[in-house]
């Protein structure tokens, strides 16, 4: 099957935000299971996944999510964030289909108290990601482990873009890997 999604002034946004701070312990996860597809496309303003569930490019509360892709997969959007959460250290996935164009302005993997995982879906042979920029050339930043919008915090937190298995093809003007605290703590 294909899914075509396209609305730039639009989120797909993969994540079970917890809305009730500090009132008990969110150990659910989203899941967006796309790998049955031939083809999935999409031109959104942001994909979020285990994120603020309100579509903005922000933390959310104690938030994770995973997104499997399909075969074929060409995503254009402004940001790709996968992981960004405060509140408590939990994980959130993109993991990457068969064939795989990328047009992102910015992407932040596991931002705040959040771990985040880019890599290839290993049930796929051969798999391949072209990684540009939304205009199709650099992409302006791509962050691993940024704590820097953290001033204080007890939890460890871990992030990783892992391509080794398949093959990938990037043009990143700012590689950012491992941001500490903004604050003292």
């Amino acid at each position: 099957g294909t899914l075509n999604i396209s609305n730039t002034n639009a989120a797909v946004v993969v994540t079970n935000d917890w809305s009730a701070a500090g009132s008990g312990s969110n150990t659910g996860m989203a899941q967006l299971n796309l790998a049955g597809l031939s083809n999935f496309t999409a031109n959104v303003g942001s994909v979020l996944i285990g994120t603020a569930a309100d579509g903005s490019a922000g933390a959310g509360v104690r938030s994770s999510g995973t997104m499997i892709l399909g075969a074929t997969n060409t995503i254009t959007t402004g940001a790709l964030n996968v992981g960004w959460a405060s509140g408590e250290a939990r994980a959130s996935t993109l993991l990457m289909g068969g064939k795989n164009t990328v047009n992102v302005d910015s992407v932040r993997v596991g931002a705040g108290e959040s771990n985040g995982y880019v890599g290839f879906d290993t049930n796929r042979a051969n798999a391949t990601l072209a990684l540009r920029g939304k205009s199709g050339i650099y992409i302006g930043q791509f962050t691993i482990g940024d704590r820097s919008m953290e001033t204080a915090s007890d939890n460890n937190t871990s992030s990783q873009a892992d391509f080794t298995a398949g093959e990938l093809d990037s043009n990143i003007e700012n590689l950012i890997i491992g941001r500490g605290l903004s604050g003292d703590g």
